[in-house]
């Protein structure tokens, strides 16, 4: 590599690529870490979705207000409409069409 970089250009750029090694190496580590951490709370709102339809199929108002404790908070009844905040992941399955008939 003689004559074409002078060492202080070299030792520049290793060191920048020494460097870039490292964060990306950080970087595979953390999500090999925390990278299933999706995982069990997905599981647990598709088998809640299902318990939900479940219940709505039994047609036992009854335990509504069980069920909905345990994936939301806030509620709020505005003439025969439910208002409420879906926890963290349940927002998207609550924003759908089809979930009308609980918040009304």
């Amino acid at each position: 590599m003689e004559g074409v970089l002078d060492t202080a250009e070299y030792v520049t750029k290793k060191n920048s690529l020494a460097s870039r090694k490292h964060e990306i190496e950080q970087k595979i580590k953390d999500a090999e870490r925390g990278g299933n951490d999706w995982l069990e709370p997905m599981r647990e709102i598709i088998l809640r979705s299902r318990d939900a339809k479940m219940l709505l199929s039994e047609d036992k108002p009854e335990e509504y207000p069980t069920f909905l404790r345990n994936v939301g908070s806030n509620f709020l009844l505005k003439g025969n409409a439910l208002r409420w905040e879906p926890r963290r992941g349940w927002g998207a399955i609550a924003n759908r069409a089809g979930c009308s008939i609980w918040s009304g």
